[in-house]
């Protein structure tokens, strides 16, 4: 059943507290049945969730009356007799409202049409870590219909799942009274445990039984369910995953410079930022500047972050600027392709005018002008308190697959790409800025088409046949150490290769990949020794913002070529003798090079 909503989130111009009654609930007229508000205050804590039939709010004392009328309800209900007794009284009534009114945790539901109290729901967590919360609900019995009670359950917990990151949902319900497990049955929980108990006595005082059961649901599953719902009715509103909500009030609030426009994934989504100015140390990045392998990748992003933030850099800039809790930021600009690109990493600041005259060396400043971003959340050190990709990697791979299929967004060459770091160096968001593309041509505009010549590449390699199940690169990857021992690889062991040669079977190849020699001598015996053969080559690469993944390259190698260079460079082919090159190094880039031949 599709109960999520499209939400719009809304701050407030008045201060409310979620002790008063907001004045800004809308008429019910004005909202669809897939709509819903979101109402936070100045603390970016919602107050108010409103759809078109009701809303979800904090109790307050005044509900003193309607929560008597729920408590006798409750009272008068079929499965009363199992369950705790409510007072029923005013005064008790009035004290229970006081009560609920300083608790967080308890939601009155209220119709917007009669503005009665309709149901309540709480919710606590439930064990140590807080990530699971126990969820109850009491519903007046005109009500109790599976249509209001699911729609405002379905929608809190949404909060509780996308605001608090709870991993799991549970709650205990009196397992035969259908209209209370509906509710939870329609949003997709499971029975996971049935039990016999008792809450009260009779008047032998003797335990009165009943059937219990447990019902529950996993915050994974529970975004299966949304996906599986969207797969069923592809026109009603479910995004691809929901909007956390704390993601949105965060982007409204605690960062004004940043504003929520769409969620791509769970750890991706799409803002728009202002302009902002930037203070850091500039430091030129090209292939041969990296240095050659070393037992780990060196001279990237994030190692110079790392560099110049562990060796107190950043802070002396950030106290020179009088900055108390400086931003980290890593910018790369002057982009040119093929690993060349210039990294600044410095420090947000509010202007660029006037600034101290004696800064560290090589500062730069930087004007970074307002763009649309997405935004992916990285969280390597896998910290309980955060969600991200726990690979920097995975969100790159992601960026150039996954994003441009489930968004309409690609790359704006235009502006800057930057990642967010802590005190330590670890990437905590990185933003890739992204536009709507007019055409196709718009579409690949960060690649780059160079028409170069090559000399014979000699190429140690470890091979894979047709249909293999060994991946051919980890192949590689488990020799590859006794190769770059070797004099032979010591120049070229960040320079890797990989290309397919066919077999005898028309359509079948063999997969090579390997490390760039100068020479074959002492190489091991069960290494390919390979030559890529000189000539021309149309060398694809695409500007430096996003790793070193291919895909996109192949992409066009194989299937917009002839849109995208051959229709403007009308004198060359492509050569069919010669394999199709892919050229990876360690750091960062990655290119595709197309044998040519000129026409005759």
């Amino acid at each position: 059943m599709n109960t999520l909503k499209k939400m719009t989130y809304i701050k407030s111009e008045e201060l409310f507290s979620p002790k008063t009654i907001p004045s800004i609930i809308k008429h019910a007229q004005l909202m669809t049945e897939t709509q819903a508000n979101i109402y936070y205050n100045e603390k970016s804590q919602p107050y108010l969730y409103e759809t078109r039939d009701f809303y979800i709010r904090n109790f307050l004392p005044t509900d003193n009356q309607q929560l008597q009328l729920l408590a006798i309800n409750k009272e008068h209900s079929p499965m009363q007799k199992y369950d705790h007794t409510w007072a029923t009284d005013l005064n008790s009534c009035t004290k229970m409202a006081k009560l609920f009114s300083e608790n967080s945790d308890f939601w009155a539901v209220i119709e917007k049409k009669n503005h009665n109290l309709i149901g309540m729901i709480s919710f606590n967590q439930s064990n140590d870590n807080f990530d699971n919360i126990d969820l109850g609900h009491v519903w007046h019995t005109d009500y109790q219909n599976g249509c209001y009670d699911t729609e405002a359950l379905s929608l809190i917990i949404q909060h509780a799942f996308e605001t608090l990151d709870i991993k799991s949902i549970s709650t205990n319900n009196t397992a035969e009274w259908l209209p209370q497990i509906l509710p939870y049955k329609k949003i997709g929980l499971d029975i996971t445990n049935t039990f016999s108990t008792s809450f009260v006595k009779d008047s032998n005082n003797q335990d009165i039984l009943f059937k219990g059961c447990t019902m529950t649901m996993t915050r994974d599953r529970w975004y299966n369910t949304v996906s599986s719902e969207e797969n069923n009715n592809p026109d009603s509103y479910i995004p691809k995953t929901t909007p956390p909500i704390i993601d949105i009030f965060k982007a409204h609030t605690t960062n004004t410079n940043e504003t929520f426009i769409k969620r791509i994934n769970e750890h991706c989504i799409i803002v728009d930022k202002n302009e902002f100015n930037v203070v850091g140390i500039k430091i030129r990045f090209s292939d041969e500047s990296r240095g050659w392998y070393i037992e780990e990748a060196t001279n990237t992003d994030k190692s110079m972050a790392i560099k110049y933030i562990s060796n107190g850099t950043i802070k002396l800039l950030a106290d020179i600027l009088d900055i108390d809790n400086p931003q980290i930021i890593g910018i790369r600009t002057n982009i040119q392709g093929d690993g060349i690109f210039d990294f600044v990493i410095g420090v947000i600041v509010d202007s660029i005018e006037n600034l101290p005259e004696h800064l560290p060396e090589n500062s730069v400043t930087l004007t970074c002008s307002s763009c649309r971003y997405a935004k992916f959340n990285i969280n390597e050190e896998k910290n309980s308190d955060r969600n991200g990709y726990s690979r920097r990697m995975s969100a790159d791979e992601f960026f150039v697959n996954e994003f441009r299929e489930l968004s309409e967004y690609v790359y704006n060459k235009d502006s800057l790409p930057f990642n967010m770091y802590d005190r330590h160096g670890n990437i905590l968001t990185k933003y890739e800025p992204v536009k709507i593309p007019k055409n196709t041509a718009e579409k690949y505009e960060s690649i780059i088409f160079d028409v170069v010549s090559l000399p014979d590449i000699l190429c140690a390699c470890s091979m894979t046949a047709p249909d293999s199940d060994e991946f051919v690169i980890y192949k590689f990857f488990d020799i590859q150490e006794r190769i770059f021992s070797l004099d032979c690889a010591k120049m070229y062991n960040d320079d890797y290769y990989g290309f397919g040669i066919e077999t005898d079977v028309k359509g079948k190849y063999n997969s090579y990949f390997g490390s760039r020699v100068s020479n074959f001598n002492y190489l091991p015996d069960n290494i390919e020794k390979m030559t890529i053969p000189s000539g021309v080559y149309l060398h694809i690469s695409q500007l430096e913002f996003n790793g070193d993944n291919p895909c996109i390259l192949y992409d066009i190698a194989y299937n917009h070529l002839d849109e995208l260079f051959f229709k403007s460079n009308y004198k060359y082919k492509r050569d069919y003798n010669k394999a199709i090159i892919a050229r990876f190094r360690q750091a960062n880039t990655a290119s595709v090079f197309i044998p040519l031949v000129l026409k005759q």
